[in-house]
């Protein structure tokens, strides 16, 4: 490969950088179904309107969220969770019904998740960075908010309590 060839490679990659994208997230088989459109912004009220107009994914399967991406698909922010509920590892109950959840969430990264039936039930972690929000772009809750991170640490230091 030529150095011109190289260079053209490397300026399309850097073009590629500066686009956006928001990349819906929806209830799949094995993975999540993924559409991704390119956005001239991140406007949450646009974006929540359009995911509930019109974002159908196979079986009828409709977004529990999206994330903003570059052109080249890296993820630029955590999940925008479109409606759900936030759940704590002590919020789910320690019976038979609830053991695989509870074992699921015993880890420090996942003892928040947040569960969301906008088309099939579909639970997954609220990390740091995801944002949950209502049907009209209005931020309800952050990964980031303190009683969050402070549960988080509290979890992970009775873990560590535990060993």
């Amino acid at each position: 490969m030529t150095d011109s060839v190289k260079e053209l490679e490397a300026q399309l990659k850097e073009a590629r950088k500066s686009q956006l994208f928001c990349n819906f997230l929806s209830p799949g088989t094995l993975f999540s179904e993924q559409r991704r459109i390119e956005i001239e912004s991140r406007d949450l009220v646009k974006l929540a309107a359009y995911a509930k107009a019109g974002v159908v994914e196979r079986h009828g399967a409709k977004p529990y969220g999206f994330r903003f991406e570059d052109g080249n698909g890296k993820a630029l922010t955590g999940v925008h969770w479109l409606t759900g509920r936030v759940v704590r590892y002590d919020d789910v109950p320690d019976d038979k019904e609830h053991q695989l959840m509870r074992s699921n969430m015993c880890d420090p990264e996942c003892c928040v998740v947040v569960e969301n039936t906008n088309s099939y039930r579909f639970t997954g972690e609220f990390g740091e960075e995801d944002i949950l929000i209502d049907w009209e772009g209005n931020v309800l809750c952050r990964g980031n908010d303190a009683d969050i991170v402070a549960y988080r640490a509290a979890f992970r230091e009775s873990l560590d309590a535990g060993r």
